[in-house]
């Protein structure tokens, strides 16, 4: 098997588990906000006077700010990115898009081989990649989209130069555990 092929195996693995985590985290914070106002509710006027129900009355306003956070997509803002699409190459052999992109606004540092979650604004589910440039902190980088499976078989025709591209990541380790260099 091929770096590439287990790379690609890692994305979609991780692709599926963040679309089973989202749909857990939207149901979870659905439930927190009622549980949070039962128990204010359930309390009696002589618990408002220990440090314990001021302690949870925190602890609850600090769970129900983050539930309304992760609901409404605002967890880390840190992570996420605007950028233009300045190029787009189309490589037949491997079945995969490279994307050039220049961010607008703040990205975190990166370094080639870790992925990103990228949305070109079709409304479907964002598509896992492959960062494939190192950070230069000139807002530029190269993206790599393989060609997998339905939501991915019309690649060539999905971005094209000038469109905008939401970016969530970095994500993951770029450095392989072996002592060889590459």
């Amino acid at each position: 098997m091929n770096r590439i092929h287990w790379v690609w195996i890692r994305l979609d693995t991780m692709y599926r588990l963040r679309q089973w985590l989202g749909i857990t985290v939207g149901v979870l914070a659905a439930l927190s906000l009622p549980r949070a106002f039962h128990l204010l509710e359930r309390m009696d006027r002589s618990d408002w006077r220990q440090p314990l129900a001021w302690a949870a009355v925190l602890l609850l306003t600090a769970g129900v700010a983050s539930a309304i956070a992760m609901r409404w997509g605002k967890a880390d803002p840190s992570r996420r990115a605007v950028g233009e699409i300045t190029g787009v190459n189309y490589h037949r052999h491997l079945r995969a898009l490279d994307v050039a992109v220049q961010l607008k606004g703040h990205w975190g540092r990166h370094q080639r081989g870790q992925f990103a979650f990228v949305d070109f604004g079709d409304k479907k589910e964002p598509l896992p990649v492959t960062i494939t440039s190192d950070w230069r902190d000139d807002g530029r980088m190269r993206l790599l989209i393989q060609e997998r499976e339905a939501m991915t078989r019309t690649l060539p025709a999905m971005p094209k130069v000038g469109d905008l591209a939401w970016l969530d990541g970095p994500y993951g380790k770029s450095k392989p555990s072996g002592s060889k260099s590459r």
